[in-house]
């Protein structure tokens, strides 16, 4: 399933509370998957993308975003962050993220 698109919240939960011993894994998203992600954001105007991903130590997620980096990079610059974490934590990432980017603040900062 694909979090809030093939699935809401309240359906996965129904689904947990309705059947014991339930399997549940995550997946990194997959190359193709994440291409599509930033050529609709070229499509929309977007000149770069600042990408916060989980520990690249627990999740191939941060080295998926660097191949469409590498893919895309005559067309979105792409700029990934490996936050390290895997917590509520990331959405404090992505909150000061946006408040920097909101300043002026450069992507380095």
């Amino acid at each position: 399933y694909i979090d809030g698109e093939t699935i809401t919240a309240k359906e996965f939960y129904n689904i947990l509370n309705a059947k014991n011993n339930v399997d549940v894994k995550t997946s990194q998203p997959s190359i193709g998957e994440l291409i599509c992600y930033f050529r609709d954001l070229i499509k929309q105007g977007y000149k770069k993308a600042f990408v916060l991903t989980i520990s690249q130590k627990l999740s191939g997620s941060y080295n998926v975003v660097c191949q469409a980096q590498k893919q895309l990079k005559d067309e979105i610059e792409i700029i990934p962050y490996n936050t390290n974490t895997v917590c509520f934590s990331e959405g404090y990432f992505a909150l000061e993220a946006e408040r920097l980017f909101s300043e002026g603040a450069s992507v380095e900062k």
